[in-house]
């Protein structure tokens, strides 16, 4: 519905994906700051932000850290922590608490953060900008939904998969249901080119 005023432009859409296009300078920039994580290059890149203005649209950080540690321990990956200004101590939180090593990124701004995000195989998030500006490069995508429902506000393609409880509730969504999602992203999109 929201395309209707493009196609009175005689404009029709071939899908309803949508890109964010960077330049040069903040690919570079971005790649900079992933190549000074030190993150293993061979093992698969999780990118997991877990900030939302809203608290009702933030998934359970001790949730969130045992899906971290079980995804670690189950695939091998390296999951990469991004964050804003306003989630520095949430970070601390997941750091301290997981059981295994992970990376931090910088507080980036938002289009060199979206270069970052290139660099991930997968990203965790809450329902937010972050979610969409991922999906602009095609990243795929595991969100947690409350009271905004999916079917409108998921990105629109099946690498995109949005994970909700049955009451709307952020805080009913099961780590279980977290682990579904993510052996489905890793057997159907996760490693595969994209593009």
């Amino acid at each position: 519905r929201n395309l209707d005023i493009v196609r009175a432009l005689g404009a029709n859409e071939n899908d309803f994906e949508y890109d964010l296009v960077l330049t040069d300078a903040e690919v570079n920039e971005a790649e900079r700051i992933y190549q000074s994580l030190g993150i293993d290059t061979d093992k698969t890149a999780v990118g997991v932000h877990f900030g939302a203005l809203n608290p009702a649209k933030c998934f359970p950080l001790e949730r969130l850290v045992a899906v971290i540690d079980w995804m670690i321990e189950k695939f091998s990956v390296e999951v990469v922590l991004i964050i804003s200004r306003n989630e520095i101590e949430r970070k601390e939180i997941v750091m301290s608490t997981a059981h295994h090593k992970l990376y931090a990124a910088p507080v980036m701004p938002l289009r060199i953060m979206a270069a970052f995000l290139r660099h991930m195989n997968l990203v965790l998030c809450n329902d937010t900008g972050t979610l969409h500006i991922a999906a602009s490069q095609r990243v795929p995508t595991i969100s947690f939904h409350s009271f905004s429902d999916p079917a409108i506000w998921k990105p629109p393609h099946p690498r995109h998969i949005a994970v909700r409880a049955a009451d709307s509730l952020i805080t009913s969504i099961t780590v279980e249901q977290v682990q579904e999602a993510v052996v489905t992203s890793m057997k159907k999109f996760v490693g595969k080119s994209i593009f």
